[in-house]
Formats: structure tokens, C-alpha cells, sequence
């Protein structure tokens, strides 16, 4: 993460070529996540073999073929260099994370937001997180921090696999539930009362947030991640407090917190509402 991809490759391209190119790419444990910029499909191996060679800690180079799809968020792969596997070890703030970077998702450029989420969990909450993948949230949280217990909640499969073992991995077993279930589903049948619920899928959370609001119990916070534009993230908040106004539920915003960046001045927001 926040590697110069650009200048790394800036001997190997014209110009005009290198103008084209990202500045960065993703590392996920030992695997390079890259975009190959139109016209350039023809070096691309070349280009990934100049990566492998700079950086002895990465062992693959993956070619993004498109965005991330799907109620799964698949993430189409293709590795262009290196050895021929998708499944990595990711390492981040003490805890370990195992994952298929196609099949599962997870962003690396999310640890200072897992770790920020970390700081606020008071002893003894019960905290669901919803859309939870391999289940980084509820690893670092309940690595620590101290909560009673945590439900981890993933519809996706081949994630909800990886944080069953995961979560023996970091021997958080004893408070972390991997549970596979549609999000929805789960909400409409539970009957439990969090301190704390994360809607950790940016961009679809949404429909999500009048069910999650009668799930936090009285004085409970409900983290809500969106995408912004810049200059307008309190449009992501009010989409919350008009939610709670409409289950006559009071509510104040702690915070709007910018966690990431899907392009250009668009920006992943985090939303801190305290209900009451």
C-alpha cells in the first residue's frame, strides 16, 4: 500500500505511458494487486517481473480485470507474474489474516480504521458487524479490545471459511461468532441488542440502516460507511438520522470520519451515530 508503482516503472515507459499509470498499488501479505493501464497490456509482465525484482517480500503480482462484483464482491484476478496462487497470509496490527484476494474481499488500506473502531469498544459490549468478510473488523477489535462478544456476519462462502479460520488463527474464538447469513435476514430474526453495530459495505449499506438502528440497544453506537463526494459527507449522515427520526429514535453524529478513497473526490466516509 502507498507503494510509488509509477516511479518503480518509470525506465520501462514513454511519457505519455507512464502518465497513464496508477501511482500505487495494493499489497495484500505477499501479493501485488496492480492496474495495467490501457495500452500497456503487451509490458505488463515485464512491468510486474521490475516489481517482483524490487521487492523481496512479494511473491505474486495480480492484474485487476475489473471492479469488485456481486452480492460476493468478487474481485476478477489475473496473475502476471510470480507464483500461480490468489490465497495469502495478510498481516496488520498484531493479527493474521488468511484470504483468496479474488474471491474475498478485503482492503488493506482499512487497518487504520479497524484500529480507530478498536479504540472506541468499551469493555464488555456486545458488538455485531455486519458485512464482516474475513472478518478483520472483529478480529481487531476483539484483539484489542475488550469485548464480551462479537457476531461476525458474511453471506459470502468462501470468506465466511476463511474467517471460521481466522479466528482460530488469532485465537479469538472464544468471542468472535463467524455466522453465515444474509444481512437482512439476520436482522429481521434477531432478537439481540448491540452496543455496537459496524454497516461496514460502503455504496449498499443503506437498506440496511433502519433494521440496524432497532438492533442498537439505548446508548449504543452505529458505525455507517458510505461513499462521499467531497464536500458533501454530511449527506451520508443524514441518511442516518433521518432513519432514526423516522423510528422515532434520537440520535447525535460523533464524528465523520474519512477512511479511504474509491477515486477521485470520492471518498470512503465512516459515520459515528450514538442512539439514545
Amino acid at each position: 500500500m502507498g507503494n510509488s508503482w509509477r516511479e518503480l516503472v518509470a525506465s520501462m515507459l514513454s511519457v505519455s505511458e507512464r502518465k497513464k499509470m496508477r501511482a500505487s498499488f495494493d499489497t495484500v501479505g505477499d501479493i501485488a494487486i496492480v492496474e495495467i493501464a490501457r495500452g500497456l497490456s503487451k509490458k505488463e509482465r515485464k512491468l510486474a517481473k521490475l516489481l517482483l525484482d524490487s521487492q523481496p517480500s512479494i511473491k505474486v503480482v495480480a492484474k485487476k480485470m475489473g471492479g469488485h462484483v456481486g452480492k460476493f464482491r468478487h474481485q476478477p484476478l489475473k496473475v502476471i507474474a510470480g507464483e500461480k496462487r490468489l490465497e495469502t497470509i495478510h498481516k496488520e496490527s498484531g493479527c493474521q489474516f488468511k484470504l483468496n484476494v479474488q474471491t474475498c474481499y478485503f482492503s488493506p488500506r482499512l487497518g487504520t480504521e479497524r484500529m480507530r473502531v478498536a479504540k472506541l469498544v468499551r469493555p464488555n459490549e456486545d458488538v455485531l458487524v455486519l458485512f464482516a468478510g474475513v472478518a478483520p473488523f472483529s478480529i481487531v477489535l476483539a484483539r484489542l479490545a475488550k469485548p464480551a462478544h462479537i457476531d461476525s456476519v458474511e453471506l459470502n462462502p468462501d470468506a465466511h471459511k476463511f474467517a471460521l479460520e481466522n479466528v482460530k488463527l488469532n485465537k479469538v474464538d472464544s468471542i468472535v461468532a463467524p455466522i453465515k447469513a444474509d444481512a437482512a435476514k439476520f436482522l429481521k430474526s434477531c432478537k439481540k441488542r448491540y452496543a455496537r453495530i459496524l454497516l461496514a459495505w460502503p455504496g449498499h449499506a443503506d437498506k440496511f440502516i433502519p433494521a440496524a438502528i432497532k438492533a442498537v440497544k439505548k446508548g449504543g453506537t452505529l458505525h455507517f460507511y458510505d461513499f462521499a463526494e467531497e464536500g458533501e459527507f454530511g449527506l451520508s449522515a443524514d441518511k442516518v438520522t433521518a432513519a432514526c427520526k423516522t423510528a422515532k429514535r434520537n440520535c447525535k453524529v460523533s464524528g465523520i470520519h474519512v477512511c479511504g478513497q474509491k477515486k477521485p473526490r470520492v471518498h470512503r466516509v465512516c459515520v459515528d451515530v450514538l442512539l439514545d
